[in-house]
């Protein structure tokens, strides 16, 4: 499945986003192969784009990669965060870094099997917010099995956002008992000032 058609959408999300990973080739120098008469060689470095769901990938040239980008960008067809997002992953990938996942890893993820992850990193779903928006594409594509492990990776997220309300919910309520804890203070020493103040005039 053509990258390209994956981006029609008109109103593109995280989930829209194709992973996108670096790799560094060497083939043939063409210029200096003719210049020295000899087989020379150079590396080049390629963006790999890896859509969720489907077994296959389209690689670039890094340049042309990010000028066909940018172009698709101003054609709406990618986000800006999703460019942007590319540029720094490039920069990691160039210092020798790793480059982090866009959301919460496939590899490790404790609900699943090893080979369930393995399957799935095989059809590019490479995390659990992948998995809980799978295609009917990528569905297919994994085989017998596949609805339920989305249904596990919907349930577990949202488990988790529940989790992370609860948590914001717990924390704007621990403020509100501070706030109200130093109001009655204050109230508090008011009231004693004033009896004090009472109790000198009589």
């Amino acid at each position: 499945m053509p990258v390209d058609d994956m981006l029609t959408t008109s109103a593109l999300t995280s989930k829209d986003m194709p992973y996108v990973r670096f790799e560094t080739l060497t083939i043939e120098d063409p210029v200096r192969t003719k210049t020295e008469g000899r087989m020379c060689y150079r590396d080049q470095v390629y963006a790999v784009c890896l859509v969720p769901g489907d077994r296959g990938d389209n690689s670039y040239k890094i340049d042309s990669f990010f000028e066909r980008k940018t172009a698709e960008m101003r054609n709406g067809r990618v986000h800006p965060g999703w460019l942007a997002k590319w540029r720094s992953d490039y920069e990691l990938y160039k210092q020798g870094q790793e480059i982090p996942e866009n959301g919460t890893p496939i590899k490790g993820w404790k609900l699943i099997s090893g080979a369930q992850q393995e399957e799935l990193i095989r059809i590019n779903i490479r995390t659990v917010e992948a998995l809980a928006n799978m295609s009917d594409d990528g569905i297919k594509n994994f085989g017998m099995g596949a609805i339920e492990l989305k249904r596990r990776a919907q349930a577990w997220i949202k488990q988790n956002e529940s989790k992370e309300t609860d948590t914001l919910l717990l924390t704007d309520l621990m403020r509100q008992v501070d706030s109200l804890t130093g109001q009655v203070k204050s109230l508090t020493e008011k009231n004693e000032e004033l009896e004090r103040a009472v109790t000198k005039k009589k």
